[in-house]
């Protein structure tokens, strides 16, 4: 036979001997750096045997494709031929690959021995650890199956061979990888101090899993340096030596930080012994308390952002429990399944959704849209408010309405936030120091009494009360935001409820985690004091940093005193120093996984730090990857009719960043860039979901009702102008001709009218006038129309005088529109618009101002000496009020 072609630049001579249709026998010349996974594509090459139907055997073991050959013959001299046995799956073992690769969990429907095959195994685990616990003892056992799935998860120890956890080797692989994973070690190396010595040294943070008994000074300070990288930098901003080691020892032991810990076996065995798999199971996805039945690999069914939280609760970090539920079934079809996964959360939770004595409370949410909150009533807030923070607890109530009337019946905002800021108003009315009040200083009277307001809103727009029952609630949430694929916004994503709002050492934020290139960052982030994750995202505070060095930097460019940095906006290292560190904890963790995770967003309730959920620029492309491929969509402009919205349809809204220039990244994925379409007037066009350009705020971009920090792809052409200085802004706010041409029809419209009505008024008043009137309407407008046509260059330069006067007010005195300028800058603009517009055009105006009628410059000198003063005096108050 002829050696088998290879694309590949490291390619060497293949040889493969073939001596039957099953059991064959293979004699073959290869190059030793080559996997078994290249081996098996060429023999697929060869002799038309797919890859996935091969299984090599080398004596009695079978081969992973990870496999290098040169591991296998290293004894051996080159020239030596390898025997291996080549043996053809079925085409249910080829299932099987496949389902351990896209979903391992549907392999708990197929038959027993399905996990007792060594290769579909090695693929599950390294999908996810947790499909370990169901492999067979003797792969439980099997070295290379935990080395793997242990690198992927060192959580997965948890579920290998008591052997294989006394194994020094394996055990330090897990610990580096997960500090948690220390207290699955045995027990003979959790009293060993060498191997806690290099544990610690792999990952300081096993050192909260340690015996207080066998934390000597040398574990400490080993375990101190280890995390010196991430810790360090957090709390070693003025102290120095011992006091730094003994709070980042305090850190690490701090076992009330980071959310749940596995102390009660109770809540653990009632919650596993509730956890089924059935077919059903199969809709949903339960996470939290330290494990997960969903994964990375079912971004298909889930979506990215479903998946990647899944993930989370993999790895051990603090993540509330929840279930996600799979797209593509109807709703009502997984209710029974979503009841199933509700009480895995009530058993994690130690509370019952409906409960007044002990309520769960929920959050429904994809990749757009939330509904807060779910489960409060009447008579479950007042229970509540009884023996928790009321403020919270009628806080989250109106949250809960606004939130379930915007996704579940599509109702306008605009009511609601008109009341919020009634009371905001009122309650800045009130205070004698004439402090500025927000949404998060509002008393809990005010907000009870808010929430029987939003009720009356909701009531009026929908005809129905609001509803009672936290079930109808639950439904109603999931019907809304459950889509029926992966590109409908992700799977349901069912969690349960942390407050951030809760008191003042409560909070939300977001810990950032790779650059916008997708490289490694230094720990930073944001985050807002007694405020929820929808607080962030608003933007209607100014957010405040992670770090002490961080904030000062912060407060420095904004010209922000070190008094009130540290009073009004405090960092999260000044006032949650544990919190802060458990932060660079999680964001180690995350780190060794290896996820493609752009940022994180959290909330700290009481103390206390829980994860949400993930965010990435990369996670379209992601999600987009693991679909079928499909053709490109190419939208073209349909006559008579608008063209409708599509999923990844990028609009161009205004917001008050500045706008650094066109983005790489954005220049090469929209090719050409469209400069956005004016109307008359050069104003956008309007677009659904595009604020107006009136406003004065600048462009970037919004996918799907989410802001990106990536400014748009061009500005308008009137805006660059703007942006070439932070001073005086020398482009016009609009082009002369757009001034000029509405403000010359608009002078010559107002003068026609009101003389026309004069006019006509001045008629008899009997009935015959009636007729009369009419008759001489048409004629009496086109006279004055004519009569005062004169007029037009007086408001054309008039108008485009105002307008600019306005903008060059607003630029030179820091504002950012001039919208921002106080009534009296506005007046005194529109004086001086209306003076110099009057006495440039005055003489031209007047019936007549020469005998020849000519327009010479010594006859409007003269017209403009005797007339000019008279022409200001009595035209400029009236006029300006007007303006």
């Amino acid at each position: 036979m002829e050696p088998v072609p290879r694309g590949s630049a490291v390619a060497g001579p293949l040889s493969v001997a073939i001596s039957g249709p099953s059991g064959l026998l293979c004699t073959l010349h290869a190059c030793k750096s080559w996997s078994l996974r290249e081996l098996k594509h060429a023999i697929q090459d060869d002799q038309g045997i797919s890859y996935r139907q091969q299984r090599l055997i080398y004596g009695l073991r079978e081969l992973s494709d990870a496999d290098l050959l040169g591991e296998l013959c290293a004894d051996e001299p080159p020239d030596v031929p390898l025997d291996l046995t080549l043996v053809r799956r079925s085409l249910e073992q080829v299932e099987w690959l496949r389902l351990a690769e896209e979903d391992w969990s549907e392999l708990l429907n197929q038959p027993g021995e399905v996990w007792s095959d060594r290769e579909v195994v090695l693929r599950a685990v390294a999908s996810s650890v947790w499909a370990l616990q169901h492999a067979a003892e003797e792969l439980r056992a099997d070295r290379a199956v935990v080395e793997k799935a242990v690198k992927q998860n060192g959580l997965a120890l948890k579920f290998a061979a008591a052997e294989l956890t006394a194994d020094v080797e394996v055990a330090l692989a897990a610990v580096s990888q997960c500090g948690r994973a220390f207290q699955y070690c045995s027990d003979l190396l959790q009293a060993d101090r060498n191997f806690i010595l290099s544990a610690v040294g792999a990952n300081g943070h096993s050192l909260k899993y340690v015996s207080e008994q066998l934390q000597d000074e040398e574990i400490v300070r080993t375990a101190v340096d280890q995390c010196g990288n991430t810790l360090g930098d957090i709390l070693d901003n003025s102290a120095s030596g011992p006091s730094v080691k003994r709070r980042i020892r305090h850190v690490l032991q701090n076992k009330g930080v980071l959310g749940f810990e596995e102390d009660s076996t109770a809540a653990l065995d009632k919650m596993q012994s509730m956890t089924i798999y059935s077919k059903g199971s199969d809709q949903t996805c339960f996470f939290g308390r330290g494990g997960s039945d969903g994964h990375l690999g079912l971004v298909k069914v889930l979506g990215w952002q479903a998946a990647q939280l899944c993930e989370l609760a993999n790895l051990g970090l603090p993540v509330p429990p929840g279930f996600c539920l799979k797209a593509g079934p109807e709703p009502w079809e997984l209710w029974p399944w979503a009841k199933a996964a509700l009480n895995q959360v009530e058993a994690a939770m130690q509370q019952e959704f409906a409960n007044p004595d002990a309520p769960l409370l929920l959050s429904v949410r994809n990749a757009q849209q939330e509904v807060s909150s779910i489960g409060l009533s009447d008579e479950i807030a007042q229970h509540l408010a009884a023996r928790q923070n009321p403020n919270c607890v009628w806080d989250s109530y109106r949250r809960l309405i606004v939130s379930y009337a915007q996704v579940v019946h599509n109702l306008d905002s605009a009511p609601f936030e008109r009341e919020l800021e009634k009371v905001t108003e009122a309650l800045n009315a009130r205070d004698w120091l004439g402090r500025k009040h927000d949404v998060w200083q509002i008393p809990t009277n005010d907000l009870q009494q808010l929430v029987e307001t939003y009720k009356d809103i909701y009531q009026h727009q929908t005809g129905d009360v609001f509803p009672q029952d936290p079930t109808v609630q639950l439904q109603k949430a999931m019907e809304a935001v459950h889509g029926k694929s992966i590109s409908d916004s992700g799977a349901a994503i069912v969690q349960a409820m942390v407050f951030g709002n809760y008191d003042f050492h409560s909070g939300a934020g977001k810990l950032m985690l790779q650059n916008s290139d997708g490289t490694p960052c230094d720990f930073s982030g944001t985050w807002l004091p007694k405020a929820q994750r929808e607080d962030i995202s608003a933007q209607k505070r100014p957010d405040q940093q992670l770090t002490l060095q961080a904030s000062q930097k912060w407060a420095e460019a904004e010209g922000i005193a070190e008094g009130t940095r540290s009073s009004e906006f405090p960092s999260l290292e000044e006032c949650l120093l544990p919190v802060c560190a458990g932060l660079a904890h999680c964001k180690d963790v995350l780190a060794r996984a290896g996820h493609d995770i752009q940022a994180v967003e959290f909330v700290v309730q009481q103390g206390r730090l829980w994860l949400l959920q993930p965010s990435t620029n990369s996670a379209k492309t992601l999600q987009e990857a693991a679909l079928p491929s499909a053709p490109p969509v190419t939208l073209e402009p349909l006559p008579g009719g608008p063209v409708e919205e599509v999923e990844l349809t990028t609009y161009t809204t205004w917001d008050e960043a500045d706008i650094a220039g066109p983005s790489p990244e954005l220049s090469a994925a929209v090719e050409p860039p469209v400069e956005p379409q004016l109307d008359f007037w050069g104003f956008p066009k309007d677009v659904p979901g595009v604020r107006s350009f009136r406003t004065g705020w600048k462009p970037r971009l919004v996918q799907k009702g989410r802001a990106t920090d990536q400014p748009a792809c061009r500005p308008l052409p009137e805006m660059r102008e703007s942006q070439q200085s932070t001073g005086l802004a020398f482009g016009l706010a609009l082009p002369l001709w757009q001034t000029a041409v509405a403000g010359g029809f608009a002078c010559v419209a107002h003068r026609t009218v009101a003389a026309s009505v004069a006019d006509l008024m001045g008629c008899p008043t009997r009935k015959p006038a009636i007729q009369e009137l009419a008759r001489q309407a048409v004629p009496t407008v086109a006279r004055n129309a004519t009569k005062f046509s004169a007029g037009f260059p007086f408001g054309a330069i008039c108008c485009s005088l105002y307008v600019n006067i306005l903008h060059f007010s607003a630029t030179s005195s820091g504002k950012e529109t001039s919208d921002n300028l106080d009534p009296m800058s506005r007046f005194s603009c529109a004086s001086a618009a209306v003076t110099l517009a009057t006495v440039a055009t005055y003489p031209l105006a007047l019936p007549t101002f020469g005998h020849d009628k000519s327009l010479t410059i010594r006859s409007a000198a003269t017209a403009l000496r005797a007339h000019g003063c008279r022409a200001v005096a009595s035209a400029n108050p009236v006029a300006a009020v007007e303006m």
